[in-house]
């Protein structure tokens, strides 16, 4: 195995460890653990020296790449009201960051009405964890400005990103590639910002074969068992419909991200915009990116299209068409396979 010949058992550890306090911090910091709010301070506090204690043990890696981030212009118009109260918030609260940076469409000027989302990535000082009071302060802040993200964009599926200072140290691009950041914009001007870059295949590798193990499971079961809205998963052939277009919107998410993560694999980091026609040199036949194309196609169209509650729109049931689970799951299988002879090689 190639990873065998890679990575040393100890780089493993320290990498595996990295990435589940990758995951706590984003919990802790996120509305979803507000629950712990009953429990005393002592508690999160447990969770604050559990973080710092893991930060201690990140090396510096020699590979460094540093990127100078330009200033994030708040677009003008009532649409962006939200996204101006958001950079408001962190300017005042900059103390606790390395930075702030808005990436994706709202950065580089491409946002679809209807469908974009908010992309922040933000990064904390480590310092915030050496004092009890910095820690639960900014957990109280950042909990409480996270609503914005969903008035920009009701169907948003995830909270900003947090990264450590520390984790600049020994750098996984499974985080986030540099190549999206590089286009990204700072929301407090912080200005450069040096990585130093760890190698991620392991974990680049076990998030592609999930996305594999979870849309077999789809194809098989005609459920989508990942982000239920109210109990509700989406289902194959539009079943449901009247409350599915939250969980659609994930799911044609989903396969606009396959050609971003292959391409990641076999070659390197690249812009998700500049996937979609990179991914076409591993296929001669491009039947097999023809649910690529429709999500694509579906993405742009929002722009025309208004969304009821959770209804998925009929112009959008008519691009998708019926077995979307079915044709998604073949072309993963594809991906899957040319990624395995690019390993066997």
């Amino acid at each position: 195995m190639i990873q065998e010949k890679r990575f040393s058992k100890e780089f493993q550890k320290i990498s595996n460890l990295q990435v589940s306090a990758n995951s706590l911090l984003n919990w802790v910091f996120q509305k979803k653990s507000l629950s712990l709010n009953k429990e005393p301070d002592y508690v999160m506090d447990l969770f604050r020296v559990q973080l710092l204690n893991t930060y201690c043990l990140y090396s510096r890696r020699k590979q460094c790449q540093s990127i100078r981030f330009k200033k994030f212009i708040i677009p003008k118009g009532k649409k962006y009201e939200p996204i101006s109260r958001l950079v408001k918030s962190f300017r005042n609260k900059s103390e606790y960051f390395v930075d702030v940076i808005i990436y994706g469409s709202i950065a580089d000027n491409t946002v679809v009405k209807n469908w974009s989302d908010v992309d922040i990535f933000a990064i904390v000082k480590e310092k915030v964890f050496e004092n009890t009071d910095s820690f639960l302060t900014l957990r109280i802040f950042l909990t409480s400005i996270e609503d914005e993200l969903y008035k920009f964009d009701f169907f948003q599926h995830h909270g900003i990103q947090f990264i450590n200072e520390a984790d600049l140290r020994f750098y996984p691009e499974y985080f986030l590639p540099l190549e999206v950041l590089r286009f990204g914009k700072s929301l407090i001007n912080k200005n450069k910002i040096e990585f130093f870059i760890r190698d991620s295949i392991p974990e680049k590798e076990n998030r592609f074969y999930k996305i594999a193990d979870l849309l077999n499971q789809s194809s098989k079961t005609g459920i989508l068992k990942h982000h239920a809205r109210n109990g509700v998963y989406l289902e194959e052939n539009f079943k449901n419909k009247e409350d599915n277009f939250y969980q659609l919107k994930y799911f044609i998410s989903l396969i606009l991200l396959l050609p971003g993560l292959f391409v990641e694999l076999v070659d390197k980091p690249i812009y998700k915009k500049n996937s979609f026609e990179k991914i076409k040199s591993h296929f001669d036949d491009k039947k097999n990116l023809e649910i690529i194309n429709k999500c694509e196609k579906i993405r742009y169209l929002f722009k025309d299209l208004e969304v009821v509650d959770n209804t998925i729109p009929d112009k959008v049931v008519e691009i998708l068409g019926n077995g979307y689970f079915k044709r998604a799951n073949i072309l993963m299988k594809k991906l899957v396979k040319r990624y395995e002879i690019y390993k066997s090689t």
